[in-house]
């Protein structure tokens, strides 16, 4: 199995955080990180456009312009993690990130390369999950969208199949061996196009309506159906109102 790899962009503007950032992610046994530099957020935004899997900020006063870069960002790039650097001394500045639309923060001084991997593995795992559950949803709504012209579809031919049984059974006698054969036709499509207003009132968030029913004709309907489809070998008994 091939290591997950990270594309990193890092900004920094007035500090040399560059390499001490570029070798903590060295020397990870289970993934590989690459990592692009710039000197300010506007020069980053080529590479952002790119598949760039987080944003790391070390800006300098972070307190005004670190808050404003992750707002900026996030206003650009809804989906995309940062992460931003920020002194010890201004530690109260982690939940102000967060509030402002970082996905985590890391304090300089207690940093290590375990915990910037762990970071970065984190946030980047998380935006690939969450852009494989958004491709997942399109998907189903395409399917589903073919579904219901599908269900479109059969519901015109199941208007034409009815109609044509409606115009035999005018034609053919009562006690002629054909009608209750046209019966059953007209009741299959009518089954079929109560499924398919179902599948389409529930794609289209309608409400269903109750309606009286005869069991007894149910249970006729059920039992000639279960006769045609097990065979003459098999008998059906009607004990207490259960076909069996």
């Amino acid at each position: 199995m091939m290591p997950s790899s990270y594309r990193i962009l890092l900004i920094e503007n007035g500090t040399s955080t560059a390499k001490t950032v570029w070798e903590m992610l060295q020397g990870s046994q289970d993934c590989t990180f690459q990592m692009v530099r710039a000197e300010s957020l506007r020069a980053g935004l080529p590479k952002l456009a790119s598949e760039i899997d987080a944003l790391l900020l070390d800006i300098h006063n972070p307190e005004r312009n670190g808050l404003a870069a992750v707002q900026e960002a996030r206003a650009q790039f809804s989906s995309l993690p940062i992460i931003l650097f920020i002194p010890e001394a201004k530690e109260d500045l982690g939940k102000q990130a967060l509030a402002a639309g970082a996905s985590a923060y890391l304090v300089k001084e207690t940093l290590s390369p375990e915990l910037l991997q762990k970071a970065l593995r984190c946030v980047s795992e998380r935006k690939r999950s969450e852009s494989a559950t958004r491709e997942c949803e399109q998907r189903f709504q395409g399917l589903f969208e073919n579904a219901k012209r599908l269900a479109h579809d059969l519901n015109n031919l199941l208007c034409v199949i009815n109609g044509h049984a409606e115009m035999l059974s005018e034609q053919l006698e009562p006690s002629s061996r054909g009608t209750k054969s046209v019966t059953q036709i007209k009741k299959a499509t009518d089954n079929a196009a109560s499924l398919t207003r179902k599948f389409l009132a529930f794609n289209d968030n309608q409400m269903f309506h109750s309606q009286m029913v005869v069991l007894n004709e149910i249970e006729t309907r059920t039992e000639n159906l279960l006769g045609r489809l097990i065979g003459e070998r098999i008998s059906i008994r009607q004990i207490s109102g259960l076909v069996q």
